[in-house]
């Protein structure tokens, strides 16, 4: 056990150089973004604004946060130095921009969860917030974006026909593998 905060935690996410982990927690009743130091195990300063504030994943470089915050209303994704200030915000949509996951091998694209069209599906943008394109189309939801290492497949959670499954996407050509099936819900 890292943390003992008697509390909700969510959304870790472990530092480049293994020294840190960033995640969600609800220690203040809301959600904010924690850093913690695993050399040290003691929290570190992290800048939360007011609202919302969650699914914190690192640059490839480690010298970067991309988070989700609401401090504008709904929620939208914010890239700031890894104690959260500095912090740009890369969507403009109305609706739900959350669960950045960034590119590990390249850093050049971070893919996120939006409900833009109306369900939340997979877009993908570069890491400055331009050429947001949508990767996942169809079913219900398409959630929980996870990169491969070598930046080439992404893995997420999709809801199609009421079922919850595992699928990879090859993102240079959208293709796409089911990888868990009847087996319940899978996320």
């Amino acid at each position: 056990q890292i943390t003992h905060l008697n509390t909700l935690s969510l959304t870790p996410a472990i530092s480049v150089d293994g020294t840190q982990i960033a995640f969600t927690t609800y220690l203040k009743n809301n959600p904010d973004i924690m850093i913690f130091s695993l050399l040290s195990k003691t929290p570190l300063s992290f800048f939360n604004r007011k609202g919302l504030n969650t699914t914190p994943t690192w640059s490839p470089d480690g010298t970067k946060l991309a988070f989700s915050s609401s401090v504008t209303g709904a929620p939208e994704i914010y890239l700031g130095d890894v104690r959260g200030t500095n912090a740009k915000r890369l969507t403009y949509v109305r609706g739900v921009d959350i669960q950045p996951a960034w590119n590990p091998k390249t850093g050049a694209q971070i893919a996120f969860v939006s409900d833009r069209s109306g369900h939340p599906m997979i877009y993908m943008m570069d890491s400055e917030g331009a050429n947001v394109t949508q990767l996942v189309e169809g079913g219900t939801q398409a959630l929980d974006p996870a990169w491969s290492p070598n930046g080439r497949l992404l893995a997420f959670t999709w809801n199609q026909d009421e079922h919850y499954d595992i699928y990879l996407m090859d993102v240079a050509t959208r293709e796409i593998v089911q990888l868990t099936k009847d087996i319940g819900r899978n996320e």
